[in-house]
């Protein structure tokens, strides 16, 4: 489920970066130059030179329509093919760089995320254990002959009535906490109840 999410989240990236580099390539190409520099945009350090050159550079259109402005020299405006070729390559190393990049954080942000799902499975077997704790003493100070026991279920009303909000925590693996509590011990497994999937 969460690969799908992944997927519509980097879909919608390339949608994006793919209208941005259009929007850029349609800009460059109207002041003169080959659209490809467009695509220096989406890259990081590269887009802040890119647009200096946009900004502060006399654009080529300008120098068809009124030769005395000294613009590009021709020899560079029509060796496109060797712009394409470098903003191609920036863009593929500054992809490389994202690639690696992703391929180190994404493993760590499922271990994080596996981390913190036993983290609150073992919070709500603490919190199980605590009700316990309370219905074993509540038992033993209504007994009259001393004998205290744990309840039988729990789903029991009088252990339920001991938990936070009176209903017993969800397991986030979606375990039955019944399969791993024993009512002769009053013990929760939350080995087995929180082990990762």
């Amino acid at each position: 489920m969460e690969a799908v999410g992944v997927l519509i989240f980097l879909v919608f990236i390339g949608v994006i970066c793919a209208f941005y580099g259009f929007i850029w390539w349609r800009i460059f190409k109207k002041a003169g130059y080959h659209g490809a520099m467009g695509l220096l945009m989406l890259v990081p350090i590269a887009n802040l030179v890119a647009l200096c050159i946009l900004a502060f550079s006399n654009w080529p259109i300008h120098q068809q329509t009124d030769p005395a402005k000294p613009g590009l020299s021709p020899k560079l405006q029509n060796n496109g093919a060797i712009i394409a070729i470098i903003v191609v390559a920036l863009l593929v190393g500054f992809l490389f760089i994202i690639g690696i990049l992703a391929a180190i954080a994404i493993p760590n942000f499922v271990r994080l995320r596996e981390k913190a799902k036993i983290a609150a499975c073992n919070t709500a077997a603490a919190s199980i254990r605590s009700g316990l704790a309370i219905y074993y003493a509540d038992s033993a100070a209504k007994s009259e002959d001393g004998n205290t026991t744990f309840p039988a279920s729990l789903t029991e009303a009088d252990f339920v009535r001991n938990l936070s909000n009176n209903t017993l925590p969800v397991n986030p693996y979606g375990r039955d906490w019944s399969k791993y509590y024993n009512p002769t011990s009053g013990e929760i497994d939350s080995d087995s109840a929180c082990a990762a999937q």
